[in-house]
């Protein structure tokens, strides 16, 4: 379960600008860590969960990325 913390992809240990996510009630909420200030998209619990199905199953992939 998500935590009221922000939490950032390991993915973006790195990098400025980084996807960050967070549970604010009974809402999931995406935002971005740079530019600060451009809004949330927010998620009931099961529309994140579709999201994150659609995801793991490459669903969002680009053709670009398949093919390295």
């Amino acid at each position: 379960m998500l935590s009221q913390e922000w939490r950032k992809s390991s993915w973006s240990d790195t990098a400025d600008g980084c996807v960050v996510v967070r549970r604010n009630g009974d809402r999931i909420e995406v935002g971005d860590t740079k530019p600060e200030g451009l809004g949330l998209l927010s998620f009931t619990p099961f529309e994140w969960l579709c999201f994150r199905k659609g995801v793991e199953a490459g669903q969002f992939d680009l053709e670009e990325w398949q093919h390295g």
